[in-house]
């Protein structure tokens, strides 16, 4: 790979995870909205289970 094509294939994975964190953000904004209020505090245990991190990492993603 040259260095213009490691240049260009640094932009393009920096766009791709950019991208990722929107569409990330937007389904967890999604998801609490959609959240009855008493479940609120279980949301962390959810999504930390559906993405095999922490409940609190979770929870601060939230």
């Amino acid at each position: 790979m040259t260095p213009d094509e490691t240049l260009d294939a640094i932009e393009d994975a920096y766009r791709a995870v950019n991208h990722a964190h929107a569409v990330l953000a937007r389904c967890l904004a999604d998801l609490v909205v959609g959240t009855d209020f008493a479940e609120y505090p279980y949301l962390g245990d959810e999504v930390g289970a559906l993405l095999s991190i922490s409940s609190r990492k979770a929870s601060t993603l939230i």
